[in-house]
């Protein structure tokens, strides 16, 4: 395996020698694509692949990239990259691109997470950008997207194409990447950029006893718990009301940084 080659570079040019030798073997660009990504798979074997013809992807973003090349097969011209994470979209589910790895697949669109930590989230932790939390049965996922929205989305893993999304903080392409959802140690689940600006949070401060846990659960309920182990919010229905009657009445706590009067999330404008 290639993981004893010396260095990068002597895994590139491994890697290279054998896109030649599919180049020279293969009669269609199905076969070409597929055979392509499984090499550079084999030769990286903790990173992503993704070959494609030209015109075949759009708005893709590599981080990470350990391998950047382009081939030419029969007067086409296809891409080949290695890399950590990212995503990309496609113009359809065509013969001329194939990626491997792990990735989540709804419709045309295609990530790869960074990091899949399992499915909690716990006080004082975060969720950066491409960072997943992943429920026990792996049917729902809740992934913190570049495009600065946080979001649910059901049956992507393992069905390769997912049905979609069934809640999100409605953050899409506010502020400035990257994003970072943090459970704070008070409770509240807080949303900034890379600015430290808010985009949106939860309104869970001082709701319930620390420490907190945030469990991407087997029904597809994005839930809030604090230490005895009550739910304190969900992603249907917000904090939960009269919840706070067992730990103080509203006048207990000040709320002027977190949110409105009738409880629930809250957005920053």
């Amino acid at each position: 395996m290639i993981a004893s080659a010396g260095s990068l570079a002597e895994q590139v040019q491994i890697v290279s020698r054998d896109i030649e030798s599919i180049c020279s073997s293969v009669s269609s660009s199905r076969s070409l694509v597929v055979s392509i990504a499984e090499a550079a798979a084999r030769h990286f074997p903790d990173k992503s692949a993704l070959v494609f013809g030209e015109g075949t992807i759009q708005r893709l973003e590599c981080e990470e990239l350990e391998l950047d090349a382009t081939v030419t097969w029969q007067e086409r011209v296809f891409h080949v990259k290695v890399f950590g994470h990212g995503h990309y979209e496609t113009q359809g589910q065509g013969h001329s691109w194939c990626c491997h790895g792990n990735c989540l697949r709804i419709r045309t669109f295609v990530t790869f997470p960074r990091h899949n930590r399992g499915d909690v989230l716990r006080s004082g932790e975060s969720l950066g950008a491409y960072d997943l939390l992943t429920s026990p049965n792996n049917k729902y996922i809740a992934i913190m997207q570049f495009d600065g929205n946080f979001v649910i989305y059901a049956r992507c893993m393992p069905n390769p194409w997912g049905e979609g999304a069934t809640w999100a903080t409605n953050t899409c392409e506010r502020g400035q990447y990257p994003h970072t959802l943090k459970l704070q140690e008070d409770g509240n689940m807080l949303l900034t950029d890379a600015t430290g600006q808010r985009m949106w949070q939860s309104r869970t401060a001082g709701r319930g006893t620390a420490p907190f846990r945030l469990c991407m659960q087997d029904n597809g309920t994005l839930a809030l718990y604090d230490a005895g182990e009550r739910a304190i919010w969900d992603h249907g229905d917000g904090w939960h009301p009269g919840f706070h009657d067992e730990v103080g009445s509203d006048e207990d706590h000040d709320y002027e940084d977190y949110g409105d009067e009738d409880g629930g999330a809250e957005e920053f404008e």
